[in-house]
């Protein structure tokens, strides 16, 4: 069983965060905190069905998270992008950034698309489609080659349902997860985030998950290596 560390970034109320640090150390993460929860599906039921929906015409994200009854909380691949939501993205005045890191099985997490990938599927050709190689190649860099039938066959078609459907459908397959994770290019995607991977993980995570809690205090970072934007734009490059 594939085992990996994921980072994730958080941002408490100045005063509690000796209290959640302990809770975190000693009972985990339950994905019930805060006030923005998630519901994900069996991972490993999607997983074992990717080839017929990959194929499913009339796909759509209803088939995909039809039935969700777990919680998921989300994380990074790298510490950077971890401390880039605590420090930035998550964080507000009164409050103090926090930083976990935890171990997960491959079978308890997939991309968290909203950001970049899911975007690219669908608006991969809102500026023109004359770069599609080049886009192509940083699909590649970023997910993997495995990403690459999804994103055909979105490219196949004009309809919006079935292109974010593809983009979800391809972050639960094993070998774009594993292709995400050991990406170290920086990504600026959606809402101004900043990371090199982003995940969904099943909850709860073990307090015997828990590798540190700790306080970040990285002040400057780097600037992206790809963004949404440019993305877009070479739809309008010319081929590679």
């Amino acid at each position: 069983m594939t085992t990996l560390t994921l980072y994730r970034g958080i941002a408490v109320k100045t005063g509690t965060e000796a209290k959640i640090e302990n809770t975190i150390r000693n009972c985990g993460i339950e994905g019930t905190e805060g006030n923005l929860g998630f519901k994900i599906p069996d991972i490993l039921d999607v997983r074992a069905h990717l080839a017929d929906l990959m194929m499913d015409s009339t796909l759509h994200t209803d088939k995909i998270f039809k039935f969700t009854p777990f919680n998921g909380i989300c994380a990074c691949g790298t510490p950077q992008g971890a401390e880039y939501y605590a420090l930035h993205h998550n964080f507000s005045a009164g409050m103090t950034p926090l930083l976990i890191e935890f171990n997960v099985t491959l079978d308890d997490m997939y991309v968290d698309c909203r950001d970049f990938m899911c975007p690219a599927f669908q608006l991969w050709d809102s500026r023109g489609t004359a770069g599609k190689a080049k886009q192509e190649k940083i699909m590649v860099e970023l997910f993997g080659s495995s990403v690459l039938p999804y994103f055909e066959n979105a490219t196949r078609t004009k309809e919006q349902s079935l292109r974010i459907a593809l983009g979800n459908l391809a972050a639960f397959d094993a070998e774009v997860v594993k292709a995400h994770y050991s990406n170290r290019k920086i990504i600026h995607g959606r809402q101004n985030t900043r990371f090199s991977s982003a995940f969904f993980v099943k909850a709860p995570v073990l307090a015997s998950s828990i590798k540190s809690v700790t306080a970040p205090r990285r002040k400057n970072f780097p600037d992206p290596d790809v963004s949404l934007d440019e993305f877009q734009k070479l739809g309008t490059a010319g081929p590679a």
